[in-house]
């Protein structure tokens, strides 16, 4: 779960060209704008990231009613601002509280996610009708339901975990940690979170379903016959039967997980101008009996051409180093390969099969061009 209120020291305090009464924060690898003087170089904050939505209720956080109290990316005479830095003192329950303390529940602050809000629309249980109800009654109906039921419920976790990269500028030590390591790049593209899942089955009887195929959306499992778009990809994709087909072809693998974004039409205010609904996978995950096997990006576009689907865009290689500033220049450095538009940002994995790290890095001229 992202943290997103925690307790943070003020590393570095940097003029802002132009202004004398505000001046530039650095907390983690965030660049933050705050009053003068307001904070010295070691003193504790309360640092509350992008996306957040503060309790109204609370009249520290007055001075966002006009943003409906959501913390968003800004620009201040030409800096940009991520997030908010609060004197610790401001909250007296915090009083106790240490480096690094995760402080979002006792604040009362949630995430801003929209996108969260359609899933629980999309994947929301259908009624069961009249008659169903009526022989739930009966305990010999309720058993035999349950018995030709898939009773598996929510996110396949069991075979790939949930698709959400951390910013980099809220783990900064992992660039000193990897520090001249070569890693890969990819476009972050602005959709739909995907994910698929097809699992062997092994029965006796010979006429039971061998196969036990899943699609969920960030967080739940969805309707694979509704009229989602998830359900359309992968009807559109025929992605059951590419996936079949890749395990009768491969006996050694148990299960084969994909996952992807999706853009189009109704998502996300259809930023790339799509007529229909595209999935571009990003992540392919093998499972045998006794490991795991996650592909490369090389390798996941190679997979992605064998089966005649669409890859995020790969942008290449380059050699880490310990710069976020450097990182987010480079996500901002392009358009998009999708459309002529600022792209969201870049994904950055270690260049390796079960890569032993990654994570995102958001381009904050796409945030203000379109106030995310």
């Amino acid at each position: 779960m992202r943290n997103l209120a925690t307790i943070q020291t003020i590393t570095a305090l940097d003029p802002i060209d132009g202004a004398d009464s505000i001046v530039r924060a650095t907390v983690l690898g965030w660049h933050v704008v705050v009053k003068k003087d307001e904070f010295k170089v070691g003193d504790k904050c309360v640092y509350i990231e992008i996306d957040s939505i503060v309790p109204k209720e609370n009249p520290v956080f007055g001075f966002l009613e006009s943003r409906k109290y959501r913390v968003r990316t800004i620009k201040l005479r030409g800096q940009i601002s991520q997030g908010l830095c609060i004197r610790i003192e401001e909250f007296p329950e915090l009083e106790k509280c240490e480096i690094g303390d995760d402080v979002t529940n006792i604040l009362k602050i949630v995430k801003y996610d929209p996108e969260a809000q359609i899933e629980i629309q999309t994947c929301k249980k259908k009624q069961d009708s009249w008659f169903i109800r009526l022989l739930m009654r009966f305990k010999w109906f309720r058993n035999l339901r349950a018995l030709v039921t898939d009773r598996t419920k929510g996110f396949p976790s069991n075979i790939i975990s949930k698709s959400d990269e951390t910013r980099i500028q809220s783990i900064p030590e992992l660039l000193e940690e990897h520090r001249g390591e070569r890693v890969s790049y990819t476009e972050k593209l602005d959709g739909q979170s995907y994910t698929a899942t097809l699992r062997r089955k092994r029965k006796l009887l010979p006429f039971w379903n061998r196969y036990e195929f899943v699609i969920a959306s960030r967080n739940l499992r969805v309707d694979q016959k509704g009229n989602s778009t998830y359900a359309d990809v992968t009807k559109r994709y025929d992605i059951f039967n590419k996936l079949k087909l890749f395990l009768e072809s491969n006996e050694e693998i148990e299960a084969i997980a994909i996952q992807g974004e999706i853009c189009g039409p109704n998502i996300q205010k259809n930023k790339y101008a799509f007529t229909e609904n595209h999935l571009f996978l990003f992540k392919v995950k093998y499972q045998y009996e006794y490991t795991d096997l996650v592909l490369s990006q090389k390798q996941v576009e190679k997979f992605a051409k064998d089966f005649d689907l669409e890859s995020v865009p790969f942008l290449g290689y380059f050699e880490l180093e310990n710069d976020i500033d450097k990182l987010v220049d480079l996500a901002g450095s392009e358009k998009s390969k999708k459309a002529p538009i600022e792209r969201e940002g870049i994904v950055v994995r270690s260049d390796k099969c079960n890569y032993e790290f990654s994570f995102k890095v958001i381009n904050p001229k796409f945030l203000l061009k379109f106030d995310e």
